[in-house]
């Protein structure tokens, strides 16, 4: 049984991620658009305004026998997204079939497009009228419009620890 690590990224921590994890596994990571399922897979997405590739993609995927990860990059603090396992909702019945990670991820916001900076001014703005704000929300209003790198490596113990299991 060989390991397949696949990945789609945007702006390229969720690649770094894949791209190290399978260099621990003497593995490529593939691009998703790539893949075919195996037996053993993991796949890296990021949560990009509320939505995953890496769930949209393995919905349509039999997944029958595979042992399965689905490891989520994103912004949101990693405690409250661990907590809440947003993903596990989007996969609807495939859930009980992948087992879920989120990963801190990084967003440089010199390096937004127009469209995802305009998105961000609109998503702040929002969040400085709410009144009682959660501390993910405290944070977005603190790193706005600042480059914030949160990717850590060691956060891929976890998955390494599933993947021996």
């Amino acid at each position: 049984m060989s390991l397949i690590v696949a990945y789609n990224s945007h702006y390229g921590s969720t690649q770094q991620y894949a791209e190290e994890f399978a260099r621990r596994h003497g593995v490529v990571a593939e691009p998703l658009s790539d893949v075919t399922p195996g037996e053993i897979m993991v796949v890296f997405s990021p949560n990009y305004a509320g939505t995953c590739e890496g769930v949209k993609w393995l919905q349509h995927q039999d997944l029958s026998g595979a042992k399965v990860a689905l490891a989520v990059v994103g912004m949101t603090l990693t405690e409250e997204v661990r907590t809440k396992d947003p993903m596990a909702d989007a996969l609807g019945e495939k859930a009980t079939q992948v087992t879920r990670f989120y990963l801190p991820g990084r967003l440089a916001y010199s390096s937004l497009t127009r469209v995802h900076k305009a998105a961000m001014w609109g998503l702040h703005k929002m969040l400085q009228a709410k009144k009682h704000r959660s501390p993910n929300e405290e944070a977005m209003l603190q790193d706005y419009n600042t480059d914030v790198d949160r990717v850590d490596f060691s956060e891929l113990d976890a998955i390494d620890q599933w993947l021996e299991g």
